[in-house]
Parts: structure tokens; C-alpha cells; sequence
């Protein structure tokens, strides 16, 4: 229980600390950005459980393959320019023609990208003869653009246009859809489903390019720019992002193919309910990797520290107290996908395990990649994600889907740790939650 003197020296710690431009940007757009994402957390529940409302227990795994599938695609089809964008054009505020060429240089590669991963999947159309892979090719194809441009708009300090239409409108677009489909008694088959989610989210990819001009294509082409070479940083970005997310998102490609139909669409939707609480530390990522990338270009380690510790401590709360939810009341929440879905909460449990880990250790993935030490995170991504997916088969085999819950739980929990180490190690910051512990322990005794 905080006593009175507690609570009045975390508040008089707080106020002092957050008194500069950059801390209270930090505070500001971390708001912003929690708004948003924790809507686009209901919303994207919602989405969900409507879609998996409108199909079988069957059709909802295939559409969870599908929708996994065509994430981990979209990642592999930016080669890493999501992260090179916000990097370098936030870090190059000043500097107009930087920022025209960066960003012209990630339009361009990500064509290319989305080029190969659309032909790579009509292959696979043709090879099986399931239409559901150019469904997916569609949404992989505007998830990138859509990544990309939300990156963008990030660097420029847009974060409620950076993530509005995207986490909002399109939420609430798919939602009106697949609600009316329900409500009409109609099912809806799972390359239907894709498609339709990929259609809707080409009209919020056009509302930001309308609203503002400097993510426009067509004026980057038009105006002056300053083009580098960006070889080394995007190949290093891309692997780190890919890996980043494969165990999680081959979890569920990998179901699909090892363990029973029925078994994929209640992991999916576990996976998916799990993933809300890592909310919060994505919502201040949002606003803390440029204002990391920032105070780094400044050579100002203590506003690094700083910035580092409020993402980790307010992230361990908000995911600590929303494990406790699914802890009790995780079966009731599956439910909402349909009869079947409970079987998973175990894994549930498990996965929103890995995700407190997650947020106890706070931005260590931006602390590196904004510091110059992409390779090191790429190197960390890969021997643990590696070792992951080498050990899944046999996990899924044996246990199923809580079998694929633990993998993706250790996985997640020992990088985080490999990475917390490495921020101490080569940037001189500490990123978890207990650095936030420490200094409001000082401030009381000073």
C-alpha cells in the first residue's frame, strides 16, 4: 500500500523531471499515441471476433494463417525502410531534401518488395490452387505502404495522422462490414475476408496521403532531394523487423500446417487478445524512437535514460494489471470469437506472460537501432528467433497450441533480456523498469 509521503515524492518526481520540450513531447504525443492504440486495441478486438463471428471455427484459422502470413510478408516486402524513414527524418528535422530523398528512396524499394512478395504468392495460387494466397498478396501490398507511410508521417511528428486512419478508420470500416454480414446471417469465406480487409485499408492509405503533402509520391519526385546510400542500414533494419515478429506470426502458419483445423482460429484469436498488452510500450515506442534517435544525434545520454524509463515503467504497469485481467477473466474474453474459442486461454496465459516481459524491459529494440547498433539487434533477433522456430515444430507437435504459446513466450522473454543487456553494455542506458524505481528512490532520499 503507497503511503501519502509515496505518492506525493512520485508526483514531485514526475513534475520536475518532465519539465523540458522533448519530455513533455514525450508525454504529449505519448498520449496521443496511447489514445489511439488503446481504441484501436478494442476495435481491433472487435474486428476480430465479428470476422470470426461470420466464419466456422475452420474458416477462422485459415483466415488466421492468411492474416499472419501476409503480416510477416509485409514486413519482408519494406526491406526495412519503415525503420529507415522514421530514423533518418526525424534525426534530419532540418534538413528538407534529406527527408524528400529518404523517403522517395522507401517508396521506391518497397514497390519492389511488394513486386516480389505478390509474385512469390500468385506462384503459390497457381502451384496449389488456393485462391486465398492473392488475397493475401493484396493485403500484403497496402500493409506495406500503409507501414511505410505511417513511419513517415511519424518522423514528421504526425502521430494522430500517423496512426488514425489506420488503427481507427479502418478498424471501424471492417468492423461495419463484417457486423453487417453477421447480423444478415451471411458467412463469409476466409480469402473474402482478406480481400475485403485490404480494400478497406487502401481508402485510409489514400486519406493520409491526401492530408499531407510531404508523404505524397508524386510531389517527392517532382522536388529536389538528397539521395544516399542507405544499402547497409535498410538490409540490417529489414532483417531485425522481419525477425522480430517471425515467432509470433509463425506460430500460427506453423499450427495451420502441424496441428488440427479446429486448433488454429482459437490460437490466432489468443495470440491477438495477447498482443493488447503490449499496447502501451508500442504507443510510447511511437514517440520515444525519434526522440531517442534525437537526444542520440545531441550526445545527450541522461535524456536518453529519461525517456527510456518512462516507456518501461508506465508499459510494466499497463501490461502487468491487463495480465491480471486475462489471468481471471481470459476464458470470457475468448468467448467472444464463438463457441470453442475458451480451449485456448491456457495459451493465452502463457502469451500475455511473454508480453509483460516484454514491456519490463522497456524500448531496448529503439535504444539500439537508434544508436547505430542495428547489427547487434539483428544479431540478438536472429539466434533467439532462430532457436524459436527450430524448437516450434516440436512443441506443437507434443502440446499443441500452448506448446506454440510457450515457445513464443521464452522467445520473446529471452531476447528482451539479451537486448536489455546489450543497451547497458554499448549505449550506457538502462532501459527496463527498475531504472525508473531507482531514480525515484534517490529523489525521496536526496
Amino acid at each position: 500500500m503507497l503511503s501519502k509521503n509515496s505518492v506525493s515524492a512520485v508526483y514531485d518526481f514526475l513534475l520536475r523531471k518532465f519539465s523540458t520540450p522533448s519530455r513533455k513531447t514525450l508525454l504529449k504525443g505519448g498520449a496521443w499515441a496511447f489514445a489511439i492504440k488503446g481504441l484501436s486495441a478494442i476495435l481491433s478486438f472487435a474486428m476480430l471476433a465479428f470476422l470470426a463471428r461470420t466464419m466456422t471455427i475452420e474458416g477462422f484459422g485459415v483466415f488466421g494463417f492468411a492474416f499472419s502470413l501476409g503480416t510477416l510478408l509485409a514486413k519482408g516486402a519494406l526491406l526495412g525502410q519503415q525503420q529507415l524513414v522514421l530514423k533518418e527524418v526525424s534525426a534530419n528535422s532540418e534538413n528538407a531534401k534529406l527527408q524528400r530523398g529518404v523517403a522517395a528512396h522507401g517508396y521506391g524499394v518497397v514497390a519492389i518488395g511488394c513486386a516480389v512478395a505478390g509474385l512469390l504468392l500468385a506462384s503459390s495460387a497457381l502451384i496449389t490452387g488456393d485462391m486465398i494466397y492473392l488475397a493475401v498478396a493484396a493485403f500484403v501490398t497496402v500493409m506495406a505502404i500503409s507501414e511505410l507511410q505511417t513511419s513517415l508521417l511519424r518522423g514528421h511528428g504526425l502521430v494522430a495522422l500517423a496512426l488514425g486512419p489506420r488503427e481507427i478508420g479502418w478498424r471501424i470500416a471492417v468492423i461495419a462490414f463484417a457486423a453487417a454480414t453477421y447480423f444478415s446471417g451471411i458467412s463469409m469465406e476466409p480469402s473474402t475476408a482478406m480481400l475485403v480487409i485490404a480494400v478497406l485499408l487502401v481508402g485510409m492509405v489514400l486519406a493520409q496521403t491526401l492530408a499531407y503533402q510531404p508523404v505524397r509520391p508524386w510531389n517527392l519526385m517532382r522536388k529536389e532531394k538528397e539521395i544516399r546510400d542507405w544499402r547497409r542500414s535498410s538490409m540490417l533494419f529489414w532483417f531485425s523487423s522481419v525477425v522480430n515478429i517471425a515467432a509470433a506470426q509463425l506460430s500460427t502458419v506453423a499450427l495451420a500446417f502441424l496441428a488440427a483445423p479446429d486448433k488454429v482460429g482459437p490460437f490466432f484469436a489468443a495470440l491477438k487478445s495477447a498482443q493488447i498488452l503490449n499496447l502501451f510500450l508500442l504507443a510510447s515506442n511511437i514517440v520515444a524512437a525519434p526522440l531517442l534517435s534525437k537526444a542520440h544525434a545531441l550526445g545527450d545520454k541522461k535524456e536518453m535514460q529519461m525517456i527510456s524509463a518512462v516507456v518501461a515503467c508506465l508499459g510494466t504497469a499497463f501490461s502487468f494489471c491487463g495480465f491480471l485481467f486475462m489471468v481471471f477473466f481470459g476464458d470470457f474474453i475468448l468467448t467472444a470469437f464463438g463457441e470453442g474459442f475458451a480451449e485456448a486461454y491456457p495459451s493465452l496465459v502463457v502469451l500475455a506472460a511473454g508480453y509483460v516481459a516484454m514491456a519490463a524491459f522497456g524500448p531496448n529494440v529503439q535504444a539500439l537501432q537508434m544508436t547505430g547498433h542495428e547489427g547487434v539487434m539483428l544479431r540478438i533477433l536472429f539466434v533467439t528467433n532462430f532457436l524459436g522456430l527450430a524448437l516450434l515444430p516440436f512443441a506443437i507437435w507434443a502440446f499443441d497450441g500452448i506448446g506454440a504459446a510457450a515457445v513464443v513466450m521464452c522467445t520473446m522473454a529471452v531476447w528482451n533480456v539479451w537486448a536489455w543487456v546489450e543497451v547497458k553494455r554499448r549505449v550506457g542506458i538502462d532501459t527496463s523498469f527498475l531504472s525508473m524505481v531507482g531514480r525515484i528512490r534517490i529523489s525521496r532520499s536526496s
